[in-house]
């Protein structure tokens, strides 16, 4: 729902919103590992199958961050231009220089006293941009190419969680352990005994109820 917001201060508002939630889940699940980590696998060998699944989780809580910080990092911007028309767009720096002149607001002086005339400067300025990062990295950030590696780790987190939780949970194991005893026995007899199995309770229940009746 966060996403379907579209004006500047609402997507502001969403990026930094899911940078927060995304941050607090990720290292959640990384406390947990890690606690279960010691509690329940301090007897695995070798120390890297031991931490397989905290280093899959970790990987995967660094790579589901990197497209959110991204967004982020773009917001960061805080200047912004309003047109004749009135609607507010953002200043574009790669193609365009701006000026800008100030003018002191009636009924206003300086925190310090000092004349307004000293902080408005009548004449044009040069208006720059301004952020956390420079213009070559806002265009790096900007690129196709970074887009694209960035949703690809997003990606890449969602795999890497689930495969670390399988592994945690032991479920490939479990999974194997199932499979090795199914075909000792041979599928069609396991197959046959749960359908026996089955035919036995349904004929006791009826044996059941024409003893009740």
């Amino acid at each position: 729902m966060l996403g379907l917001l579209t004006s500047a201060a609402s997507r502001v508002l969403s990026d930094t919103l899911t940078f927060g939630i995304n941050l607090a889940v990720t290292t959640n699940m990384l406390q947990y590992v890690y606690g279960a980590t010691l509690s329940q696998r301090c007897g695995v060998t070798p120390p890297l199958r031991r931490w397989g699944p905290f280093i899959l989780i970790a990987a995967a809580s660094v790579a589901s961050m990197a497209d959110i910080s991204r967004q982020v990092v773009l917001d960061s911007k805080g200047a912004a231009l309003v047109t004749k028309a009135g609607p507010v767009k953002a200043f574009d720096f790669d193609h365009c220089s701006y000026t800008a002149s100030a003018s002191p607001l009636v009924g206003m002086a300086a925190s310090d006293g000092a004349p307004l005339t000293d902080t408005c400067v009548s004449e044009p300025l040069t208006v720059t941009q301004s952020g956390a990062t420079g213009p070559e990295v806002d265009r790096w950030l900007r690129a196709p190419l970074c887009t694209k590696v960035c949703g690809l780790l997003s990606r890449a987190g969602l795999v890497l969680t689930i495969g670390g939780f399988l592994w945690l949970s032991e479920v490939m194991p479990w999974l194997q352990a199932k499979w090795k005893q199914v075909n000792a026995g041979g599928l069609a007899q396991h197959l046959l005994s749960t359908e026996c199995s089955e035919c036995h309770q349904r004929c006791s229940a009826e044996e059941c109820d024409a003893t009740h009746a």
